[in-house]
């Protein structure tokens, strides 16, 4: 933080009060293990009273400690949980901050409501899910309301002026932030983890308070559910960015997890943020030709436009191809009709591997390295689908009960598996690659092999 500062950054610090391990539990009445993987976590029940003093106590501590232990910080970040729980209380939660703030001047509870139900959000329970954000958000606003203002907490730690952001409201809200919290109250948002949806209703920017709220949204350079292949969406943030300028918004944040695979995104966004005329392509130039020289430019510019086309493929069929759990790769063990969304993503996935390959002869000694790379994480996606199709195949052969080939079909996704991984494997660029690549032989490459031995045990190949 010390180091940051004296750049002239700021540091903020997050601090945890909806999530908890579940030794909490017997501290916070209602509590329901979190709908999230594995259950590892404790939230607010539906019906957790927001007046809880048993709940409120154990908060201030969470808050106290984090406020404490890093005095420093510029800002501690509160934020809503993704899996909202805490549902049933927000009739209540909505007359407490209507009494308050006059919130009914600006929208009515059943307006919010109904705009939640009608967002055009393309997910699986997707007018659920947001229903259950705005009402869950509802009970976290006024909780939070009631933990920091008029208690006097923050004169009882070591930072009596600290500032907050609160990070996640959900957008059926937004209008009322400007009423509800303190001045000088940061908010950051992610109304969608993919850009391609966002850009389908853009709108929704024009609708936050910016005049009286800083805003801030994440901008997803990659996304956990299309996982582990490599993904870019700068030409869908070049437009988002143009939004937020138009709509006065503060900034952004970048979210990405594989930063080998993000140069150029980065790049364009550290000039984007002071250039309101920086452009994806003039950026790739540039920096292309700063690393790999002229005669790679457009075959790496070309391999990267693939990818992102790829990725818009993923976000508009599959989403959750690759997301990192122990079924990630056996979940396409089903039997059916390949997917044709499976061969345009494969067929992008290739052209930019031959496009990559092609400005690997053209670069400057100096810049092989990273344009090898760039083989060597595209010969795994495009290996990766490979052994999605042939799983699929073996699938489809094992309910039609054709044993051979059924075995053929998986040893050759195994196969395909392995090249991939050795591809990618040679290419390492940092530690997100290794943990790709030891998710991917956890739950890819032995969980197909493990399958293969039970095919064999059971009898059904000779």
């Amino acid at each position: 933080m010390e180091h940051a500062h004296r750049r002239g950054m700021e540091c903020s610090v997050y601090a945890d009060l909806t999530q908890f391990p579940p030794e909490f539990s017997p501290l916070l009445k209602g509590a329901q293990k979190v709908r999230q993987l594995g259950e590892l976590l404790v939230v607010p029940g539906p019906e957790t009273a927001v007046d809880d003093p048993q709940y409120s106590e154990l908060c201030l501590t969470v808050l106290r400690a984090a406020i404490n232990t890093y005095p420093e910080a510029d800002l501690v970040t509160l934020g809503m949980p993704e899996w909202r729980q805490w549902t049933r209380v927000y009739d209540d939660a909505w007359r407490t901050l209507d009494a308050k703030y006059g919130l009914s001047s600006i929208s009515s509870l059943k307006e919010v409501l109904d705009a939640a139900e009608h967002r055009n959000w393309p997910r699986p329970r997707g007018a659920e899910k947001a229903l259950d954000e705005a009402k869950g958000d509802l009970a976290s606003l006024v909780f939070y309301d009631r933990l920091l203002r008029g208690s006097g907490f923050l004169q009882t730690t070591l930072r009596p002026d600290m500032k907050f952001m609160w990070w996640g409201p959900a957008e059926e809200l937004w209008p009322l932030l400007a009423r509800i919290l303190p001045r000088d109250t940061e908010v950051g948002v992610m109304p969608d983890n993919f850009q391609t949806h966002l850009l389908k209703r853009r709108e929704i920017f024009s609708r936050f308070p910016t005049r009286e709220v800083t805003g801030v949204l994440d901008l997803t350079l990659d996304d956990d559910n299309v996982g582990l292949l490599p993904q870019l969406t700068i030409n869908s943030v070049h437009d988002l960015v143009a939004d937020l300028r138009g709509s006065k918004w503060a900034g952004f944040v970048a979210r990405e997890r594989f930063p080998g695979d993000h140069d150029w995104p980065l790049a364009y966004l550290a000039r984007a943020a002071w250039e309101a005329g920086a452009t994806p392509s003039g950026i790739a130039r540039d920096l292309l030709l700063a690393i790999c020289g002229e005669g790679c430019t457009e075959g790496m510019l070309e391999a990267w436009q693939r990818v992102e086309a790829a990725t818009a493929t993923f976000e508009g069929n599959d989403y959750g191809f690759t997301f990192p759990v122990p079924r990630m790769l056996m979940k396409h063990w089903r039997a059916g009709q390949i997917p044709a969304y499976l061969g345009d993503a494969r067929n992008h996935y290739q052209k930019a591997l031959d496009a990559a390959r092609s400005a690997l002869t053209k670069s400057t000694p100096a810049g092989r390295g990273y344009v090898s790379f760039w083989v060597g994480r595209l010969e795994f996606a495009v290996g990766y689908v490979k052994t999605v199709e042939a799983v699929r195949r073996a699938a489809t052969a094992e309910a039609a009960k054709q044993s051979q080939e059924t075995l053929h079909e998986a040893e050759a996704s195994l196969s395909f598996l392995r090249d991939a991984l050795e591809a990618y494997a040679r290419v390492v660029r940092n530690r997100t690659d290794l943990g790709a690549l030891a998710v991917v032989n956890e739950y890819g490459y032995r969980s197909l092999k493990a399958k293969i031995a039970e095919l064999k045990q059971a009898g059904s190949i000779h």
